[in-house]
């Protein structure tokens, strides 16, 4: 019952989210869309939709108020609204950032899907391949003594390792692993869902470092977009990053760039790009350079 909850929860705090977008990008007070959507959705998500209107009402900036009215946001739109509030581009930020959390939702649901089907199949083969080791294969041996015949090396090499697997009970090992990686799988891809996935952690980080890359990125861009230096977007992003391992990170790399390092190498230094990225994004601001050069 919780779990299903906190996805309902969270199916409707996107709506609201959406809703905002929406009215941000049709010029609608934010105050008012919150206050509509509170209207025609009763309970808890309702009354956060209220508290978010009166924030907004107070003066408060969208990720403030978000705050105030406990709101659930993915690390994308949190970046996007923090970033660019301070930029006045909330608007087009928030409707790009929602159409492409939509796509990212699409790809996890089919990664997971695909991860379960690999599971059941594993685990059906696993059963199988145990039934055939268990009652087969030992009917095979016999009869084949029975009758005194002389068997091929590779046939004795699977009943010994039959053998070898039933005695040891090898096999259980493997289907428990079997066994836990669909829940596993299920589990992360639910809390990635609710946004309860602890993400801020090292070893963990590690592992989505390339999705936090991808956003710090388009943080950059919309901020370079708006005239400001490398290194004060930089410092922008770091300061409105949710996730604080990544934030002293580019803190780190604004620090490089003030001491005169390429901010594409200052990047990859922090591992929030690869090696390749590092690379396109360096030929292609020295292509830039020269065709200024060359207009000038």
């Amino acid at each position: 019952g919780d779990w299903s909850s906190d996805v309902c929860s969270s199916d409707l705090h996107r709506a609201l989210i959406w809703a905002l977008a929406a009215a941000a990008n049709r010029g609608i007070p934010l105050p008012e869309a919150a206050r509509a959507f509170a209207d025609e959705m009763p309970g808890s998500t309702g009354n956060r939709s209220l508290i978010l209107a009166e924030a907004l009402e107070r003066g408060e900036p969208l990720s403030q108020a978000v705050r105030t009215a406990w709101l659930r946001m993915g690390t994308a739109m949190r970046m996007t609204v923090r970033v660019s509030e301070p930029l006045g581009a909330l608007s087009p930020a928030m409707r790009q950032q929602m159409d492409e959390t939509q796509t990212v939702d699409i790809v996890l649901r089919e990664a997971v899907g695909r991860f379960s089907y690999l599971c059941v199949l594993v685990v059906v083969m696993h059963g199988i391949l145990t039934f055939v080791m268990l009652k087969i294969v030992p009917v095979f041996q016999k009869m084949f003594e029975e009758f005194g015949l002389k068997l091929p090396s590779m046939t004795l090499f699977v009943i010994d390792l039959s053998k070898f697997f039933v005695q040891s009970f090898a096999a259980v090992p493997f289907f428990l692993l079997a066994l836990l990686i669909y829940p596993l799988v299920l589990l992360c891809g639910t809390l990635h869902y609710i946004g309860y996935f602890p993400r801020n952690l090292p070893v963990v980080w590690r592992l989505f470092k390339r999705y936090d890359g991808a956003l710090v990125m388009r943080g950059l861009a919309l901020a370079v977009r708006r005239g400001l230096p490398m290194s004060t977007a930089l410092r922008l992003v770091a300061a409105n990053y949710p996730l604080s391992i990544v934030g002293r990170r580019l803190q780190k790399a604004a620090d490089r760039v003030d001491a005169g390092m390429c901010w594409c190498a200052s990047l990859f230094e922090t591992g929030l790009i690869g090696k390749a990225d590092a690379a396109v994004l360096t030929s292609d601001r020295k292509s830039t350079r020269l065709n200024s050069s060359h207009r000038t």
